[in-house]
């Protein structure tokens, strides 16, 4: 039976099991272009079919190959020189043009052919040359009835246009064309935009225009218009046309007018981030000028592609993307109903504004048609109805949709109805007309409609699936309904989806409820309004709902209060307390979630009895008590939640809560124990214990869950045993065990007949019970960073299993144990993943009987010390990927199987590099003799690496051989090869690369010479390990980040003003450079960075004008100016370790340059011109021990980050009086000479207000001190006569001690006389007190105590930092 080759994608296309069906003559382009062609095409998404031989048996079309050409919407005939003289050939040509002709006569899908001539011409097919025309007659002889239709065939689709490849550009490019033309007509998106699209296209090219994807500058465009007129999906529609250009750096956030009212902008920018890093873990942002500041550190060093959709603040904008320079190319679409929002006070960029129309008639018309008689033949006098239904509705595609949704399949007389009503709407009122099809619910309905209006956009369904149950709503058929007419979503991660548009009509329906009273309303969400009638003592029974939210600032309810809810059903609450008794408030809550409640709870008898959903978190309760008086009665109750209720210590009796469903406890840190009634929860299916983190052991009593299907205990680090009771949960589908101190599973876990998932993470098991095998529907098994060193036999047993996983994700357990895949792993025929990456102590050859897992499509051996696979490998006809990435135990590889996509080899005990010829799907290839690891290799021979060219679907190639010679010519012939690694290769005969490259790394290189050839697209550039002194780069004109280090003979670097694209460039650890050189002007260079360059002594810029060449970039004498006209747009500059520099001086207007490092630069003396930088935001200046003058500091009007340290010489730099230093800026400052240290506390970033009342302190405390001295000294003078009458001085001494304190103070009798403005009767009147010793403290202080100490903490910081250790000790002392 033949092998369909069919990429799937995980979109789906109307019209069929494929999308696109390749026709071609084999011997001519199989494994040539038609294999590039095919796999470009799955990679874009593209569900492809592509023949075999062996499906042509017989004479006539059938089967499998007939569905595939009736099921395909596209059609790609590559006619070649022999193609004609294939009978299969041109039977699917003439069976592909009866399929378009039909679909053209239908009002169906449209199907279209798209025609490739390779190596031949078009006359060819139109039968006027006899290339074709003599394979026809030859045709004529054998099967002359097939011949005329064939004939027709070829010249109808000749009359198609389509590509030439002998005219147009080469096969790499031909083919991306081909891809973006397939996309194209399929409508493949990215982000899901409903299938009826009509009107856009126009709309799509004007955007197109303004963003001008190939200009390398920033472009901001906002879509602005009414609501409902198509801005999100259009903004939806270019961000998948554009995703391929921008890969992973990309990001849509939605709705952002209503999630910056529920969480601020932080959950955004959260998101934002994850995005755009492309990062599972979110990074935690605490507040929005944090993130601000965050986004703006990540987007001015990526080109991304950013949709905010839904703005309504300028503000907003600015937040999400910082106040930074946005890196070149990067492209932001906004979307609003406010254009004055596209205009930002103080914002560094223009948004160009695109207005959205309404759809004229014609395309109204059509989308209202498609979704009111979906694929049904209207009548003409639905025709007519629906031609004046659309007159009324202005255009708005969401009108169209929602109102001929509601009509699809209703009879004449609710056409005319909805007519009448639309008529009375004016058009512009968009709401009124989609209240059309709210009007068209039932009661149940519009109750579940106004609730996901009001409360649960973007929520999980089922809490409130509950509710509604409860309520009697009938929420299954009611939500079906609410899809139908296309008023709701329900997401892949089953979360609730609105329009803006329905979601603002369904709260104006509830707030039309009262216009001004809100306690008359069925449904409150506005925080302050709910605080305002808590207040009021009228009755609120038609309130159902209301979710209030006191932001951090405690709201004391009543039971009074409460009590006038009488019909509230859902209640969420935020920092909210109760106080009195609740016995009659409750009864009809059917869903009570409550978070942050204040530790303070005065309320009893808190309990309902028809309570279905009731979730608490964030609770400090130090009574929980508190928390199982809400449950008491709850008989009815399905879902209970417990997130961080830090006061629990043990369950109570839940025995009365039968109907429990689903329980969580998370982060409960002090519960301790889970009472044994939880056995009797007979209806509960879903178990999550998770984070608590004192809880030892389960009762064995939780065996008694006999419907529980999912069960989850992690990171509950004290538990060390599970019951053996686990065994009976009868039900259990998926067991969640993670990171705790369990050693071994029960051995009744065999007796879990339903299991199909089990994880184990983090857990010191050594091994598995025998009696797994009894899981006989068990597919994933995953034990990861677990302390298993053995497999049993008995898992071959596992007959349904899909997936094994015994990776280690983190740091590896060593056991000192060493062990080897079981034979029986073989046995294992449903097997499509192995993992076993960083397992360490895995050794030896893989069994072979692994050739036996015929379905496996994924083996992961990285980081092992496996040392050979078996030859039977080769018989995986569905091996996708292989890694064998630091296995350096390898020595040689046996035959690979062709189906490979991914391999990666790499390992130091390689001794022959294999011949991979035959791989000729290869997309990705690592191949490395860990010579990276070692100055050297064990390959017994150089090897022939010619076949590499044969690779033609290479995306990613690296190559690590010790001293191989690379292929002079082969690697040009990789058409589709994009990153590039070459490293301890011979590279001398390196000739021509491929044109495709944009990522090339070459390591240990002698020469740079073919770097400029063809290299047109090449976009990053990394020079490691040279073994040339100069460097010279030019040609290519697409590069944007070059990098250039551990290159430790280099002398000089060249880079020439005709890389006009280069954004980047990084210099590091070139110990013998001297000379960096910048020819002309650097129109793009944004980020300059020269690291552990110890020997540079000059970077220069010579820029041409019409009078002359003049040097504006220079070291003269290790002194360096910069200049503005060389790097006028550079915006970050970094010198590190160039210990060769003595000054560095900026000269002109550097309005660019936002950020500037000096570190560790242990010669220069001075730093100059900072004032020439009047955009300097952070300002960096580290370990320059000999640094003595920062000039133009104080100009610095809009720093924000202020960082110098270690530079022990500086004088002070700041003027206090006049800085222009703003007040916000955050700085530190420690061990810098005559600065004050900015937090003699810790070791933060204060604000520069707060240190430059320091400064100010300090000056005026130093004058006090100035102003006193003189005092004394007078005073002094004035009593030298009584010196003998009054000896008897204060006097400080050091003596040695043998205590344990360093220094002992000896005092002496005081002369009264150091009392201040003492009289001599005073002093009379003293002097027989003073002649006894007295303390330090009964001295009059000259000033307040507060300012001697703040005088005194100054002087011992300024002794630390100049190290003057006698004076520190005085000062404490």
């Amino acid at each position: 039976m033949a092998n369909l080759e069919a990429g799937m994608s995980s979109d789906g296309a109307a019209g069929g099991e494929y999308q696109v069906f390749l026709s071609f003559r084999g011997p001519d382009t199989r494994h040539g272009f038609t294999d590039c062609l095919y796999h470009a095409l799955v990679g874009a998404g593209i569900r492809v079919f592509r023949d075999d031989d062996e499906l042509r048996v017989g004479e006539v079309i059938g089967g499998e190959l007939l569905r595939a050409i009736d099921n395909s919407i596209l059609y790609i005939p590559i006619f070649s020189r022999s193609y004609a003289t294939s009978k299969w050939c041109l039977r699917e040509l003439t069976r592909i043009v009866e399929n378009t002709d039909a679909s053209n006569r239908s009002e169906g899908i449209k199907k279209k052919i798209l025609p490739i001539f390779f190596d031949v011409e078009p006359e060819d097919v139109k039968l006027k040359t006899s290339l074709y025309r003599d394979a026809l007659l030859e045709h004529e002889k054998k099967v002359p009835e097939e011949v005329e239709a064939w004939r027709k065939a070829l010249v109808q689709v000749d009359e198609i246009k389509g590509w030439n490849l002998n005219k147009d550009e080469g096969q790499g490019h031909l083919i991306k064309l081909v891809v973006e033309e397939v996309l194209d007509n399929l409508k493949i998106k990215h982000k899901p935009v409903t299938e009826h699209l009509v009107g856009l296209p126009d709309r799509v090219v004007d955007v197109m225009k303004l963003l001008d994807i190939n200009s390398g500058d920033v472009r901001l465009i906002g879509i602005h218009g009414m609501g409902g007129i198509g801005k999100t999906t259009l903004a939806k529609v270019i961000f998948n046309q554009l995703s391929s250009h921008f890969g992973k750096r990309r990001s849509f956030l939605e709705d952002i007018r209503e999630e910056s009212r529920k969480d601020s902008l932080v959950k955004l920018q959260e998101k934002l981030l994850s995005e755009i890093i492309n990062s599972k873990v979110i990074e935690r942002i605490p507040d929005a000028d944090y993130g601000m500041r965050r986004t703006g550190e990540i987007l001015c060093n990526k080109m991304v592609l950013i949709v905010l959709d839904d703005v309504d603040k300028g503000e907003q904008i600015e937040k999400l993307l910082g106040k930074y320079s946005l890196y070149p190319g990067t492209r932001i679409i906004v979307t609003t109903r406010n254009t004055g929002v596209l205009q930002i006070k103080g914002f560094k960029y223009t948004v160009l504004p695109y207005q959205m129309e309404e759809l004229n008639f014609n395309h109204a018309l059509q989308l209202f048609e498609r979704h009111a008689f979906g694929g049904d033949s209207p009548s003409h006098d639905h025709r007519i109805l629906a031609r004046e239904i659309v007159s009324t509705t202005g255009g708005l595609p969401l009108a169209l949709e929602v109102i001929g949704s509601l009509l699809y399949r209703k009879p004449r007389a609710i056409w005319s109805e909805t007519l009448e009503k639309s008529r009375e709407i004016p058009e512009n009122e968009v709401q009124r007309k989609l209240k059309i099809s709210y009007d068209a619910l039932d009661d149940y309905q519009q109750q579940i409609f106004l609730d996901i209006a009001c409360f649960f956009i973007n929520e999980d369904t089922t809490n409130a699936i509950y509710m509604w149950t409860e309520c009697q709503f009938f929420p299954e058929g009611g939500i079906d309904v609410l899809i139908s007419m296309s008023l709701i979503k329900i997401l892949d991660n089953r979360r609730f989806w609105m329009h803006d548009q329905l979601r603002d009509l369904g709260r104006e329906i509830v707030h039309k409820e009262s216009l001004t009273d809100p306690g008359e309303r069925s449904r409150l969400w506005i925080s302050e309004e709910i605080h305002e009638i808590l207040r009021t003592k009228e009755s609120k029974k038609k309130v159902q709902a209301f979710d209030l939210d006191g932001k951090y600032t405690p709201i004391l309810i009543t039971d009074k209060q409460l009590e006038r809810f009488r019909g509230l059903r859902f209640l969420k609450l935020c920092d909210v307390t109760f106080i009195g008794d609740f016995s009659d408030c409750l009864s009809k809550i059917r869903w009570f979630c409550w978070h942050s409640p204040p530790q303070s709870f005065w309320a009893v008898n808190m309990h309902s009895r028809n309570i279905v959903v009731l979730e608490l978190s964030d609770n400090h309760f130090t009574d929980d008590s508190n928390v199982w008086s809400l449950m008491k009665m709850a008989t009815k109750l399905k879902v209970l939640t417990l997130k961080k209720c830090f006061g629990i210590t043990r369950t109570p009796d839940i025995s009365k809560c039968l109907m429990l469903e689903r329980l969580t406890l998370e982060r409960c840190d002090n519960l301790t124990e889970i009472d044994c009634s939880i056995g009797r929860l007979r209806c509960l299916i879903d178990l999550n214990i998770n984070g608590c983190s004192r809880l030892e052991e389960l009762p064995k009593e939780a065996g008694g869950l006999e419907n529980l299907k999912r069960f989850s205990l992690t990171d509950c680090y004290r538990v060390s045993k599970l019951p053996d009771s686990i065994g009976k949960l009868a039900s259990l589908m998926e067991l969640f065990l993670s990171n705790m101190r369990v050693t071994s599973l029960p051995d009744s876990i065999c007796r879990l007949k339903y299991l199909s998932s089990l994880y184990v993470s983090r857990m010191p098991i050594t091994k598995l019970p025998d009696s797994i095998a009894a899981l006989v529907k068990l597919k994933s098994l995953s034990l990861i960073s677990t302390e298993i060193r053995e497999l049993p036999i008995s898992i071959g047993k596992l007959k349904s299993l899909h997936v094994l996983d015994f990776s280690c994700k983190m740091i590896p357990i060593l056991t000192g144990k060493r062990w080897k895949l079981p034979n029986a792993i073989g046995m294992l025929e449903n097997l499509e993943e192995i993992h076993a990456e960083r397992c360490e102590e895995l050794e030896g050859k893989i069994p072979d009987e692994v050739g036996n897992l015929l379905l496996l499509r994924i083996l992961n051996l990285s980081d092992t010390r496996i040392d050979a696979m078996p030859s039977t490998i080769s018989m995986l006809p569905r091996l996708q990927e292989l890694d064998l990435s630091r296995c350096h135990e390898i020595k040689e590889l046996p035959k690979l199987p062709t189906s490979l996509i991914c391999l990666r080899v790499e390992s130091r005990s390689l001794l022959l590099v294999p011949n991979l010829s035959n791989l000729t799907n290869l997309e990705e290839l690592l191949l490395s003799d860990g010579s990276r690891y070692m100055n050297g290799s064990d390959l017994m021979q150089t090897s022939d690496l010619s076949w590499i060219g044969r690779l033609s679907k290479l995306n990613k190639l690296e190559l690590r051989l010790w001293n191989n010679p690379t292929p002079p010519t082969e690697l040009s012939s990789l058409i589709l090869l994009e990153e590039l690694t070459l490293s301890s290769l011979d590279l001398q005969p390196l000739e021509q690369l491929p044109s495709s490259l944009l990522e090339l790394r070459l390591d240990n290189f002698n020469s740079t010479r073919s770097l400029s050839s063809n290299l047109r697209s090449l976009s990053i550039l990394k020079l490691c390990g040279s073994r040339v002194k100069e460097i010279q780069l030019h040609g290519l004109l697409q590069l944007r980040n070059l990098t250039v280090e551990c290159c430790e003979l280099l002398e000089r670097l060249s880079i020439l003003s005709s890389l006009k694209n280069l954004i980047y460039i990084r210099v590091c650890k070139c110990s013998q450079l001297v000379d960096i050189q910048f020819h002309g002007v650097m129109e793009s260079l944004q980020y300059l960075s020269i690291e552990d360059c110890e020997s540079v002594e000059r970077l220069h810029a010579e820029v041409s004008n019409d009078l002359e060449s003049t040097s504006e970039l220079a070291f003269c004498g290790e002194r360096v100016s910069i200049l503005s006209t060389a790097l006028k747009k550079l915006k970050e500059c970094s010198l590190v370790s160039c210990g060769k520099l003595l000054e560095i001086q900026f000269v002109g207007m550097l309005e660019s340059l936002e950020y500037f490092l000096l570190y560790h630069c242990h010669a220069i003396t001075r730093l100059g011109g900072l004032a020439n930088i009047k955009n300097l935001r952070h300002l960096a200046i580290g370990m320059c021990s000999q640094l003595r003058v920062v000039e133009g500091l104080d100009k610095l009007e809009i720093l924000d980050e202020l960082n110098i340290f270690g530079c022990y010489s500086l004088e002070r730099p700041i003027d206090a009086w006049t800085t222009k230093i703003p007040d916000e800026c955050r700085i530190y400052f420690t061990n810098c000479g005559e600065l004050l240290v900015s937090d003699p506390v810790g070791d933060n970033n204060v604000p520069f207000e707060r240190y430059k009342e320091m400064i100010l302190r300090g000056t005026a405390d130093t004058q006090s001190e100035t102003k006193n001295s003189e005092l004394e000294t007078e005073k002094e003078a004035k009593m030298k006569g009584d010196a003998k009458e009054h000896e008897t001085e204060l006097q400080l001494q050091f003596q040695p001690s043998t205590s344990s304190r360093d220094h002992e103070i000896i005092e002496e009798p005081p002369v009264d006389h150091v009392r201040e403005r003492t009289s001599p009767g005073e002093q009379n009147q003293t002097t027989e007190q003073d002649s006894n010793p007295i303390s330090l403290n009964e001295l009059a202080p000259p000033r307040t105590f507060s300012d001697r100490f703040k005088t005194c903490l100054v002087s011992i910081l300024e002794c630390i930092c100049n190290r003057d250790f006698p004076r520190f000790k005085g000062e404490i002392l």
